[in-house]
């Protein structure tokens, strides 16, 4: 559950991806923790008529915890909690009915009372003849003060041609919400939208975010892309799932996509009455990363 990297013996990295416990090292002076929260579900598309058939909301980004400290702060060891990713809305199989919210995930901490990190607020359900609101953004708690990292909500689903979710704002460490899922028109092939992409600092464009699904091409949304590690070796997580596109006809519209580590899910395409809608992209598990300078 968790790796471990040496550098020049003076420093080391353990990543931890599943529950464990962290055992300081006895030579650490400082500590950089960097705590990614798991993510919240994507909504599923709605089922109903043509122009009132909406796609699920994406999800919003997981909450992220970045604290540098002397050793002294943290005990011996510390109790390392990873919380699975949250699934997404179910398929809507009811006529003219609106979809499902996805699930919601639990806490990644480190510590019964440090620090934890999640993702609460889960894709909206499939719309009507208006959007639906995608996910909220991630939550943190902590007991002491730390560097925020700006979260950025999931985008809308829509009963026409979906949007992606803006995440300038969200910083180059942060990741990226899902995109919203579009809707079923007898008449118009409607565009679900791309995850969220990622921007350097100079908000210029470095990463694309997943695709959006569409009827008349590849329908289901795709998933984001990810960058291991940015220059100064802390994580550059990923990029937002697509929405799923929205079917008119046949057997089930296109799903959202899952989540990558640090981004959101994508929202399930809506469906016209007798055709089973899309479903929610599921979240991504959270993860630990604990720095150790000697």
């Amino acid at each position: 559950m968790a790796t471990h990297n040496n550098i020049n013996n003076r420093s080391k990295l353990t990543i931890y991806t599943g529950s464990d416990t962290w055992h300081k090292d006895p030579r650490t002076l400082f500590v950089t923790l960097i705590i990614i929260g798991a993510g919240a579900g994507a909504g599923s598309g709605r089922q109903g008529n043509s122009g009132s058939s909406g796609g699920g909301g994406g999800s919003g980004t997981p909450a992220l915890i970045y604290y540098n400290s002397i050793a002294s702060y943290f005990g011996s060891s510390e109790v390392v909690t990873i919380a699975s990713g949250a699934t997404g809305g179910l398929t809507q199989g009811g006529l003219s009915s609106n979809g499902n919210t996805g699930g919601t995930p639990g806490n990644t901490s480190l510590g019964a009372n440090l620090f934890s990190a999640s993702n609460n607020n889960t894709g909206g359900i499939g719309g009507t003849t208006t959007t639906a609101a995608g996910g909220g953004q991630g939550i943190y708690s902590t007991n002491t003060a730390f560097s925020t990292i700006a979260l950025v909500a999931g985008g809308s689903g829509s009963s026409s041609t979906s949007t992606t979710p803006n995440s300038t704002d969200a910083g180059i460490l942060a990741g990226c919400p899902g995109g919203g899922g579009s809707g079923a028109n007898t008449l118009i092939v409607r565009q679900a939208a791309n995850g969220a992409p990622k921007f350097d600092v100079n908000l210029n464009t470095i990463l694309a975010g997943g695709a959006g699904g569409i009827e008349s091409g590849t329908i289901d949304g795709q998933q984001g892309s990810s960058i291991s590690s940015a220059p100064v070796g802390y994580p550059f997580l990923g990029t937002g799932g697509g929405g799923g596109g929205g079917q008119s006809t046949g057997i089930v519209a296109g799903n959202g996509a899952n989540a990558i580590l640090g981004g959101g899910a994508g929202g399930g395409g809506g469906s016209i009455n007798a055709t089973t809608s899309g479903s929610g992209g599921n979240g991504f598990r959270g993860e630990i990363r604990i720095y150790e300078w000697f």
